[in-house]
């Protein structure tokens, strides 16, 4: 749900066809308002796979410009396909940091620092 507009992501039309916008809606209890957060092969990064249509949140052509279009599409395995959450509180900014920012088609790591770091890769000990 959208913190500011109470609205929810939704599958347009509930089509099943790659490059189907998604757009928040009212909700309406249905599987084209339900996404799973899937980890991904990088480390803090998930796909958002929508009930209905089994595709992902993708942004269409990897653009990096604002009002960039937010489409389903197959599964490919590529940065524009892998989102990070990250918790904010109602009414704050949100200003990411350098972990969530980075080249286009690139996903920054995280460095890992203390004790253990070197032996653990996504919470898991090597």
């Amino acid at each position: 749900m959208n913190v500011a507009t109470g609205k929810v992501l939704d599958l347009a039309g509930c089509a099943a066809a790659d490059g189907t916008d998604l757009r928040q809606w009212s909700w309406l209890n249905n599987s084209c308002q339900r996404f799973r957060f899937v980890s991904t092969a990088t480390c803090g990064w998930v796909r958002l796979v929508n009930a209905s249509s089994g595709k992902v949140a993708d942004v269409a052509n990897c653009a990096t410009t604002d009002g960039a279009d937010v489409r389903q599409w197959s599964w490919l395995s590529n940065a524009c396909q892998q989102w990070q959450l990250v918790p904010v509180q109602r009414g704050s900014p949100v200003r990411p940091g350098p972990e969530v920012t980075g080249a286009a088609g690139t996903l920054p790591q995280r460095r890992r620092s203390g004790p253990g770091a070197a032996r653990r890769r996504c919470g898991r000990a090597r």
